[in-house]
């Protein structure tokens, strides 16, 4: 039941180099986010996994309206969301 490798990018070059790989070797491939999954639903024997965990950013930014946007990154946790709301009111 585990992965061939896991991948844990720090650049978007890292995610399309698991893309192209899993493409061309034809292997699946899952990812894994902050969330968590305590019977390794995420995990694709033999594949690779993805894993985008460490990057948990939240960003509040205005619309063109004004209106508040959140950019949240795949491996954010509610916690860091709401941390970040309450941060910028």
């Amino acid at each position: 039941r585990w992965p061939a490798v896991v991948v844990q990018p720090t650049r978007i070059e890292h995610v399309k180099a698991a893309l192209f790989t899993s493409r061309t070797l034809r292997m699946r491939l899952s990812v894994r986010n902050g969330g968590h999954n305590p019977i390794g639903l995420a995990l694709v024997p033999g594949g690779i996994v993805l894993d985008l965990s460490k990057h948990r950013d939240v960003m509040i930014s205005r619309s063109a309206s004004g209106a508040p946007v959140a950019d949240v990154a795949g491996g954010a946790l509610w916690d860091d969301v709401y941390r970040t709301l309450h941060l910028t009111g």
